[in-house]
């Protein structure tokens, strides 16, 4: 795959990332990021992207979607730690951000 660099004194919005990016977190900027860099080519993963997309920009469910943002806030880079904790370079401070997750995984849930 080629892979363009910026070039100098080129901003990231003035591309389409971002453009398009109104992405909270690093995980979603990246995850964007990797959407619009390396689209998919498989029709279920689009539809549900799209469908993922269309429910959280529909007005019906914005105070949900900023109930679900409010939660998630304060968790860290999950991958991130366990990948630290997986080598044995976990700290205090990964394991707290686990503690958090676990947390508010409830909160965040869909009823059934």
């Amino acid at each position: 795959m080629v892979r363009w660099n910026l070039p100098l004194g080129f901003q990231s919005y003035d591309s389409n990332v971002g453009i398009l990016n109104n992405a909270r977190t690093t995980l979603g900027r990246n995850l964007l990021r990797e959407w619009l860099l390396r689209p998919s080519l498989s029709l279920p993963v689009i539809t549900a992207r799209h469908a993922a997309v269309a429910c959280f920009v529909n007005p019906d469910n914005i105070t949900t979607a900023d109930d679900i943002q409010g939660h998630l806030s304060g968790i860290k880079n999950t991958p991130r730690i366990l990948k630290m904790l997986r080598y044995g370079r976990g700290n205090v401070k990964d394991w707290q951000g686990i503690v958090e997750v676990r947390a508010q995984v409830p909160a965040v849930r869909a009823p059934h």
